[in-house]
């Protein structure tokens, strides 16, 4: 039963998690459609990937024709801070989880997935990790997908702003706090 309870009270904390990947997922969707991506292949890039700087340094690389020892570096690097996310989260987790559900919950972070998980009072069940990750993911992979098919059938100038959309909104997660 409390498996089942971390499952739904990872659901309905990914939910709004989710709905903002949406909106961000889309605008990385239509830069990779100008990088030759299709809906298929951003939606699994997306779903493995799930990491906007790093998917966009991927799709401007992409469309650069990068070695793929560029995009694997380029990847590595902006992707650092999960390890160290990995780590923090790690002493949330149970003593006496399996070495594989641990492995698990550090392949679902995300900064946000992080935040909520890291939040919970005393330990963190993979279980609720995996249920807001699931669904955070589903819905990033779908974005970009959307983005994909979007960026192929709308105007050049609508395709324009919204390959600029992604900066906006970089500027609104970091202008609040500091002010």
């Amino acid at each position: 039963m409390a498996r089942r309870n971390d499952i739904i009270q990872g659901l309905r904390d990914g939910i709004p998690i989710a709905m903002g990947y949406f909106a961000v997922a889309f605008s990385l969707g239509i830069i990779a459609k100008q990088a030759g991506l299709t809906a298929a292949i951003g939606f699994v890039s997306s779903f493995f990937t799930r990491a906007s700087a790093g998917e966009y340094g991927v799709y401007t690389l992409v469309a650069a024709q990068a070695a793929y020892v560029e995009i694997v570096a380029m990847c590595l690097v902006t992707n650092l801070r999960y390890m160290l996310m990995s780590a923090a989260l790690s002493q949330k987790i149970a003593p006496g989880t399996s070495w594989l559900l641990r492995v698990l919950m550090a392949c679902c972070v995300t900064d946000e997935i992080f935040g909520i998980s890291i939040a919970r009072e005393r330990y963190c069940p993979p279980a609720y990790t995996y249920s807001a990750a699931l669904i955070s993911t589903l819905l990033w992979a779908s974005g970009c997908a959307a983005g994909i098919v979007a960026g192929g059938m709308l105007p050049t100038a609508i395709v324009a702003a919204l390959s600029v959309a992604l900066y906006g909104m970089f500027l609104a997660i970091i202008m609040p706090p500091a002010r």
